[in-house]
């Protein structure tokens, strides 16, 4: 007997609870959208989540200045404020709480995509098993995007994908191979160490003895025991990462757990760490991509090509892994870009499939470039942006490749809601507005308690936008894996995160009505973009703040009114 499917109807469908999921559903719930998140996981965040334990990184490694913003920001000062201790099952909380507070989301955990209807170019719905519960869902959607990672959706439907490394003269990246093939980066499952001895274990007969293999990794890693997630210990690039996914998930825990023997072995009998944790669940680095109607390259990244339609940017190296993991000589090159490098609009939707937009570590590039754009805080800025382009085709009633005639709107409302764009600008109400430290860019600053008035000619204004100084380069941060990301690898911290001390704690705001002031008190405020409804006509705004995180002084880097 066929089980009959629960009905699901939304505007836009998401595939994939990872950071680029999580990011695509949130930007587009809060732009207005009906959004379902499938995903697979009971826990949000992917590669990031506590089943995994990979770190968030990004742009921020080499150019500090440009690390990201928008929902990742607010993403690590919620987790600043609610996980000072950094420990995982907390930071699980808080991915989990910015989905479900949002009324417009509706989650489907721990379901996995099993179908997806098509005609005539676009999908209709997609299915989902719910193993929990036993339920069969059938989701009906204008537009879907896939952020799984693993293209998901291309094992139901007419799409092009790529997969593997690209020959050098296909699109003339220099360091490519000389003949294509199917070769992709590998697989790991993480594990942690922490201080401490314990009477050494017999081995688990499943554990695959790498202890010469892992010898000049171990010297390398400089007995940094606390900080190292042995990312190195990689397998099945050399194979299919996807389809033999689970064999090779066998193999990387049978490597993970001979891994910490074989430091033992090497430390000697006074070795002062032990085994702490082991992911069962490998992180996959690369397994295909969509075709988009461009395919960002290598030499689009060292060149820093400046796209008219850019709607994200990345910095991080080319961080190429050898598909060969750990028999391999060197786990991985780096080819570095000088500067951050954009990425246009034309590789976050589908060249085939109408109403397919996708985002994270399938969207449409090379192999190489994919080695760069596949860390997190740049999949995190391209949920972002896959979001907030679908409220835009929704809003014009357009297929994704349509709505790019509109990637200027896209790109207003990506800086109204605290992204940073490449060679862009956001036009405030009160003037050109400053939104971080790039450049000769300047700071409002005012003494706590020192009250500051904008007057403008009257009109409706909806809220009033306030941007504080989060301090994305965390100068106040002595750990420097802190500076990058407010996460680290193993679970627990030498001590307490704190909030930046530039963000503005408590504030108040008023506006000028006809009939006199009316106004708003906030409270322990830990985020850096604060929007407060107003709904009224005005002609001037009165800022004061009264506390911060420790500053002396007050620190805003712009002031608006949204109408």
């Amino acid at each position: 007997m066929q089980k009959e499917a629960e009905r699901l109807r939304c505007d836009f469908c998401v595939i994939g609870g990872g950071m680029a999921g999580i990011c695509a559903a949130v930007s587009a719930a809060r732009l207005g959208l009906s959004v379902v998140l499938v995903h697979d996981r009971n826990v949000l965040g992917g590669n990031a989540s506590s089943e995994v334990r990979m770190w968030i990184r990004g742009a921020g490694l080499r150019f500090p200045q440009y690390a990201e913003g928008g929902l990742l920001e607010e993403i690590a000062l919620d987790n600043m404020h609610y996980n000072p201790n950094l420990n995982y099952s907390v930071w699980d909380g808080v991915l989990y709480n910015k989905v479900v507070s949002e009324k417009n989301i509706t989650p489907l955990l721990g379901a996995t995509c099993v179908g997806a209807a098509e005609e005539g170019g676009r999908i209709k719905s997609v299915r989902a098993w719910q193993l929990q519960s036993y339920r069969l869902y059938e989701i009906e959607a204008a537009y879907f995007a896939d952020c799984s990672g693993d293209c998901v959706l291309a094992e139901f439907l007419p799409v092009r994908t790529m997969r593997g490394r690209e020959s050098k003269d296909m699109y003339g990246e220099p360091m490519a191979p000389a003949v294509a093939d199917d070769a992709t980066m590998g697989n790991t499952c993480m594990l942690q160490l922490r201080k401490g001895t314990e009477k050494p274990a017999p081995p688990f007969p499943f554990e695959k003895d790498i202890t010469e293999q892992i010898a000049r990794r171990i010297d390398a890693a400089n007995n940094n025991w606390e900080q190292e997630n042995f990312w190195w210990l990689e397998f099945g690039g050399d194979d299919d990462a996807l389809k033999n996914a689970e064999k090779h998930n066998r193999t990387a825990l049978a490597m993970a757990f001979s891994a910490y023997r074989g430091i033992r072995e090497r430390a000697g009998k006074n070795f002062p760490w032990q085994l702490d944790w082991v992911g069962f669940l490998a992180g996959k680095r690369e397994t295909r991509r969509y075709r988009g109607d461009y395919v960002l390259t290598a030499n689009d990244i060292l060149r820093g090509e400046n796209f008219a339609d850019a709607i994200a940017y990345g910095g991080w190296t080319m961080d190429v892994h050898d598909p060969r993991g750990l028999d391999a000589e060197e786990a991985n090159a780096h080819y570095a870009p000088s500067a951050p490098y954009a990425v246009p609009y034309r590789c976050i939707y589908s060249a085939d499939i109408e109403n397919l937009f996708f985002a994270g570590r399938n969207i449409s590039a090379t192999h190489l470039a994919l080695s760069s754009t596949r860390v997190m805080g740049t999949c995190a800025m391209l949920g972002q942006a896959v979001g907030t382009a679908c409220a835009v085709a929704k809003k014009y009633g357009l297929t994704p490749r349509a709505a790019g005639a509109h990637v200027d709107e896209i790109r207003k409302l990506l800086l109204d809601n605290g992204c940073y764009l490449l060679h862009a600008r956001r036009r405030g109400a009160f003037g050109s507005s400053a939104e971080r430290r790039v450049g000769r860019e300047k700071r409002i600053v005012l003494g706590i308690g020192e009250k500051k008035v904008w007057k403008f000619s009257a009109r409706r204004v909806s809220h009033i936008r306030l941007v504080f100084d989060s301090d994305f380069e965390r100068r106040y941060e002595k750990d420097p894996m802190l500076r990058l990301f407010p996460m680290l690898c193993y679970n627990g911290s030498r001590k307490a995160l704190r909030l930046p001390p530039t963000l503005v704690q408590d504030f108040s705001v008023r506006w000028r009505t006809k009939d006199g002031w009316h106004g708003r008190t906030v409270e322990n405020n830990f985020q850096r973009l604060v929007t407060i409804p107003a709904g009224e006509e005005a002609d001037a705004v009165e800022f004061c703040a009264t506390r911060t995180h420790g500053e002396k002084k007050v620190y805003l880097w712009s002031a608006d009114v949204l109408e």
